[in-house]
């Protein structure tokens, strides 16, 4: 009877494994037949654009340039396409004397991107473009370079990936990898028996789960089809799919897939996963191009890529890719000299990259756009936005590191201020000329708070406001920037109740020209001009600014005493600064597919909505902010003559600067998400910002 039991239970246990193991060999074949990877989600940044006068790091292009496999040429050899070359000022005018060059010091750099017809060179002097021209030496007014990859999303996950096949792998880089990771990947079926006996041992030793005794197969099992848990039913798991899985594909396929998939580190919420992104992380450039030291490197990193993060721990990092070089010699993969060689080597890895967090809001921003144009995510899109790299970069810095500074001396004047890390801060930075967003930062941290406080805040503009009142003066005909208003006191009765506006230092200046009264932001005479041109006029001017918020005629209106996004304010002050005309505030110019199919083309067609004599004057009213009102604090640090205006609210809940000059619009904002009262001015908090990300 015992004898039937156990026969029948067991026949029972293989009958459940037969099924298990039967539904997961067909779950397996549908996900490799389907493909590995899926088409992601690709996010390019604005063309870089290069003109005379123009900034131009040349480290940072070169840098990009290389990282892109472009090649890089010498004095004496001929330009191609994909090509580049710097040389020394004297080298300059050697290689081409036909060129008009500048008197001054100066380096060159030639490049041939391949959808030009011919190469273009720019002389460069302390990061600033002093001459453009073509090959036949003819001026040229502007060049650009491509767009580049620099946020990507697979299965709704943010991952930088570059998917290559093997063949694209330098063989140092595929030994190092079997070396350290799985000497005996050749000859086992999924699993090792070896590695696992090893691996109990250890366990056993120090009663814990410290070594898996994973083959590369089964690293690969468990980075793509499974999760990365330390348990026994998992592992198990994981070796019935190992086994399962070199039934279905050949080692090169396996191999190929784990060099693609393998967990390399972080760039901000980015994963950098598989080799060719980890190789554009660490040393910004291609995979192919690798050396042996470096192949060593990156194969280091796979055991725990915090650990042994070479721009952070170099120490370990090197130990470790000095291991992978002896381990290498060991299996003769390489001789003793190439082993000696490669460990005397630097590390080479980079700290700097084209942006220290891949604009997180920016992009978050963009996929909720992608949404509202019924774009579907699901089978891949490359997204070409408006976002200038260097530009994102200086405003994440600039907002983190003001807020931090604006905090700290908050903190030690009053203790009783909320804690530290409560204080926010976001800007907006945009091109004049196209309405493009350059920069878009929409918090202090975006590992601490994902809320974007540029599209989904409501806030109050306080005096940012104030423009749409004296452009409405100068619409009706009746006032110029030279018109007396009476800063005197003042009250207003409406609706059973009486309104009585102060100026923020409570003093009263008399007469006072309209320029004079809106560059100092004094409440007011800006309330009575309010009064007297209309509140429904001034609604009616807001809304073809760019304010789509709903406003009531409320006498607290003219003092911007209504609830709106930084968005719509940025709109609007771009049609001011534009003269005018409006253009769409924007962030993608187009979407594709990746077989390049167009799926979306921004309309960039403009219309005006205030006459350009009235946005003239307004605009000249808003440059002596800068001259003698609430922003002279910077006039003699700013010689382009920008315009602008602070912004604070009641109680100094929210502290605004908008301004702009002929080419850069910036928005910026400081405060508490809860309201709370800060202390500060538009011009104490947001002002200093707005200076650092537009006249770095």
């Amino acid at each position: 009877m015992r004898i039937r039991i156990a026969a029948t239970a067991s026949a029972l246990v293989l009958i459940l494994l037969s099924v298990f193991i039967w539904r997961e060999d067909r779950h397996l074949r549908d996900r490799v037949e389907a493909g590995w990877f899926l088409p992601p989600i690709e996010f390019y940044s604005a063309p870089m654009t290069i003109e005379p006068q123009g900034q131009l790091n040349l480290r940072e292009t070169l840098s990009r340039l290389k990282g892109w496999g472009w090649r890089e040429r010498h004095l004496g050899q001929p330009l191609h396409r994909q090509d580049f070359i710097r040389l020394e000022r004297d080298d300059c005018l050697e290689a081409f004397p036909e060129a008009d060059w500048p008197q001054e010091s100066f380096q060159c750099l030639g490049v041939w991107p391949g959808h030009l017809a011919e190469p273009w060179w720019a002389a460069v002097d302390d990061n600033r473009v002093t001459a453009l021209f073509g090959s036949d030496g003819r001026a040229l007014d502007r060049v650009s370079l491509p767009p580049e990859l620099f946020a990507q999303f697979y299965d709704e996950q943010p991952i930088l990936r570059t998917v290559v096949g093997l063949g694209e792998v330098p063989l140092a880089c595929a030994q190092a990898v079997t070396a350290i990771e799985d000497s005996e990947f050749l000859e086992h079926k999924g699993i090792s028996p070896t590695a696992i006996a090893r691996a109990f041992i250890r366990n056993l030793k120090q009663a814990r789960f410290a070594e898996g005794g994973s083959t590369i197969t089964q690293q690969l099992v468990k980075n793509y089809f499974l999760t990365s848990e330390k348990t026994l039913s998992r592992k198990i798991h994981e070796q019935i799919l190992s086994i399962l899985l070199e039934l279905r594909v050949d080692k090169d396929t396996i191999l190929t897939n784990y060099l693609n998939v393998i967990y390399m580190g972080q760039n901000g919420s980015f994963q950098v996963r598989g080799f060719a992104a980890a190789s554009q992380h660490y040393f910004e450039r291609p995979l192919r191009d690798l050396d042996l030291s470096q192949c060593a490197l990156l194969a280091a990193i796979i055991n725990n890529p915090g650990r042994y993060n070479p721009t952070r721990q170099s120490e370990r990092a090197m130990q470790r890719r000095n291991l992978v070089l002896s381990r290498m010699q060991e299996l003769n993969m390489i001789s003793p000299d190439q082993a000696q060689a490669a460990s005397e080597a630097p590390l080479g890895a980079k700290s700097s990259r084209l942006l220290s967090e891949p604009a997180p809001y920016f992009v978050q921003a963009v996929r909720e756009q992608i949404k509202t144009l019924g774009l579907r995510e699901d089978s891949g899109l490359r997204i070409y936005t408006t976002l200038v790299p260097s530009i994102q970069e200086r405003t994440q810095l600039a907002v983190a590191k003001e807020v931090d500074r604006i905090e700290n001396e908050m903190v030690k004047k009053d203790s009783e201020k909320p804690p530290l890390g409560s204080l926010q801060g976001a800007a907006i930075v945009v091109d004049v000329e196209s309405g493009g967003v350059l920069g878009f930062v929409g918090g202090r941290q975006f590992k601490q708070t994902q809320f974007n406080r540029i599209t989904s805040a409501r806030r109050q503009p306080g005096s940012l406001f104030k423009p749409m009142v004296y452009l409405a003066a100068l619409e009706s005909g009746e006032y110029n920037p030279e018109t007396l208003l009476d800063d005197a006191p003042w009250s207003f009765k409406y609706q059973g109740q009486t309104w009585t506006p102060q100026n923020y230092d409570r003093k009263f200046l008399g007469p006072v020209t309209m320029s004079q009264a809106l560059a100092l932001s004094l409440n007011v005479p800006t309330a009575k001009l309010a009064q007297e041109v209309g509140l429904e006029s001034i609604i009616e001017l807001a809304h073809r600014l760019g304010i789509d918020s709903e406003m009531q005629p409320l006498p607290s209106l003219s003092l911007g005493a209504l609830e709106t996004s930084p968005w719509e304010i940025a709109q609007t002050y771009l049609t001011i600064a534009r003269r005018g005309e409006r253009v769409p505030l924007h962030m993608i110019s187009s979407v594709t597919d990746h077989d390049g199919h167009e799926l979306y083309l921004l309309d960039r067609s403009a219309r005006t909505v205030v006459r350009k004599d009235f946005a003239d004057a307004l605009v000249g009213m808003l440059k002596g902010t800068f001259i003698f009102g609430t922003a002279k604090s910077l006039n003699n640090r700013v010689s382009d003559e920008p315009a602008g205006k602070t912004g604070t609210t009641s109680d100094t809940r929210d502290c605004w600067f908008a301004g702009f000059n002929q080419k850069t619009l910036a928005l910026t904002w400081v405060g508490y998400d809860d309201n709370i009262p800060t202390g500060r001015t538009g011009a104490s908090a947001a002002l200093p910002l707005w200076y650092k990300i537009v006249y770095p």
